[in-house]
């Protein structure tokens, strides 16, 4: 029996020649150029629609809680400490949840019996940004026991931008006067 010889034998060596390892490198470099910007990109969209979803999960919470336990309940603009609400429309640091039954709407009063804090939503990371879109200075929502929105019959609305927003990249929130929420995609 015959054994098939090598083809390294022919070649008289085996591997790369030079100039096919920088065909590779240059091939490789490119594919690199072009793919490591797309992630990124994707990782940033994949980060708004993740903070979407949660803004759109907090709201869902206030407005069942409100029906559920009979009282109002409101969302707001957290303040940096994540204890109290902060107005002026940036919701930047993040927003709370929270029974509103008890003194100012849209405040979280502390006393017996005092408004509780029913959960904490934290800061958005480095460079996304949550604002208050309509009205500007929107820094709280209050749902009444029946989860409508307790004042206006206006829609309020958030926007949600992430770092280097082109195109249609931004989300924005909509709270209609009868508690409905959506989300939609819009421009930066």
């Amino acid at each position: 029996m015959q054994r098939a010889r090598s083809t390294c034998a022919v070649r008289k060596a085996c591997g790369f020649t030079l100039l096919e390892l920088m065909a590779g490198i240059a091939v490789l470099g490119i594919l690199l150029g072009i793919g490591i910007p797309s992630f990124r990109d994707l990782l940033a969209n994949s980060r708004l629609t993740s903070m979407s979803n949660e803004m759109v999960t907090a709201i869902s919470i206030a407005r069942s809680e409100a029906r559920k336990r009979g009282i109002p309940v409101s969302i707001c603009a957290s303040n940096a400490a994540r204890d109290g609400c902060v107005a002026g429309g940036s919701w930047n640091s993040g927003w709370l949840v929270f029974t509103d039954d008890v003194g100012t709407a849209g405040v979280i009063n502390a006393g017996v019996p005092g408004d509780e804090l029913l959960q904490i939503f934290t800061a958005p990371e480095t460079g996304f940004a949550v604002t208050a879109t309509t009205p500007t200075t929107l820094s709280y929502v209050r749902f009444q026991r029946n989860g409508a929105p307790d004042t206006g019959a206006v829609t309020r609305q958030i926007k949600l931008t992430r770092p280097a927003c082109t195109g249609t990249k931004a989300r924005q929130i909509s709270i209609a006067n009868t508690g409905r929420v959506s989300s939609a995609k819009i421009a930066c």
